[in-house]
């Protein structure tokens, strides 16, 4: 659900970008790819600023983390602050992502048996265990 979640996010922001950059329109399959490379990118990003932390028995990445990482990826902090200032910030195509894990609507609630049921259940299925 996860995977399918990020995935779909993913998705609809390249798209977005795609859009704020110029384009008119991109192939499923391009798209397919594009949302792939960014995937493995974050992921790639996520490693190594981690290991960073890891390194300086951190548990959790901080910004200078981030940085190591930047340099270690060859990302120049220059080539960012060029794309923030030529390039137009897009707000999210829908108002909100939906938060994780998604609340369930209907709680499934436990009822205890019947004397009646009791009697007529399997003789593995023991007592105190709630209704099927």
């Amino acid at each position: 659900m996860v995977v399918t979640y990020s995935n779909e996010v993913l998705r609809l922001v390249i798209a977005q970008i795609c859009q704020n950059i110029g384009w008119n329109g991109i192939g499923n399959q391009s798209l397919e790819i594009l949302i792939e490379v960014c995937r493995r990118y974050i992921e790639e990003l996520g490693k190594v600023t981690t290991a960073f932390a890891n390194q300086y028995n951190r548990v959790e990445p901080t910004l200078d983390d981030l940085a190591c990482a930047f340099s270690q990826l060859d990302i120049r902090l220059s080539d960012l602050e060029d794309y923030f200032n030529n390039v137009d910030p897009v707000n999210f195509a829908r108002s909100d992502p939906p938060r994780l894990p998604v609340a369930s609507r209907a709680a499934s609630r436990l009822t205890f048996p019947d004397p009646s049921e009791i009697e007529t259940r399997a003789e593995y299925y023991e007592e105190w265990l709630p209704s099927l």
